[in-house]
């Protein structure tokens, strides 16, 4: 899951080591066959291939479980990506854009709202709802323990006079 989520760096060195182990378990000998192929399927998934190994294999559980930590790892990285540049959007539109791109950044912002109300997510309606404030210079109000307050804060720091 690291070598797939770290840098290019970790992952030529978690290919190496898996590289370098496939060949000590295949110097063993057909007893350790199972071993090979499991390090064949991480290697393939490395390489973003599809692994080989049948549902009856002996470590087949364990490669989905590193298939789900990726796909979880990504899913994550992706979220914290579109926070940062949902983020960037509001304080770049606020600084800079015109009345058309904050109008269309609020119509998202409000969309975004209500689908986080749908789902009944409560803190992510809030925390939308408090960007659509500060693009419309209307106060901000959240709990001190919202879990987006920190986000929200750095927008408003970031829009202060002096912040630029």
């Amino acid at each position: 899951i690291a070598a797939k989520a770290g840098t290019v760096d970790q992952f030529s060195q978690w290919r190496a080591v898996l590289t370098e182990a496939r060949k000590a378990y295949v110097s063993q000998g057909a007893d350790w066959q199972f071993e090979v192929e499991f390090v064949d399927a991480l290697i393939a998934i490395l390489d973003d291939q599809t692994h080989a190994l049948k549902s009856d294999h002996p470590y087949y559980s364990h490669v989905g479980r590193v298939i789900d930590g990726i796909a979880q790892q990504v899913t994550e990285d992706d979220q914290v990506n579109a926070l940062e540049m949902l983020l960037e959007a509001v304080i770049n539109t606020k600084r800079q854009g015109n009345d058309q791109q904050r109008d269309a950044l609020k119509m998202a912002l409000r969309q975004m709202r209500d689908q986080a109300l749908q789902a009944q997510d409560l803190p992510a309606h809030e925390f939308f709802a408090a960007l659509i404030a500060i693009l419309e210079d209307q106060a901000v109000t959240l709990a001190q323990d919202h879990p987006y307050l920190p986000l929200v804060q750095r927008v408003i720091d970031a829009l202060k006079p002096d912040a630029s």
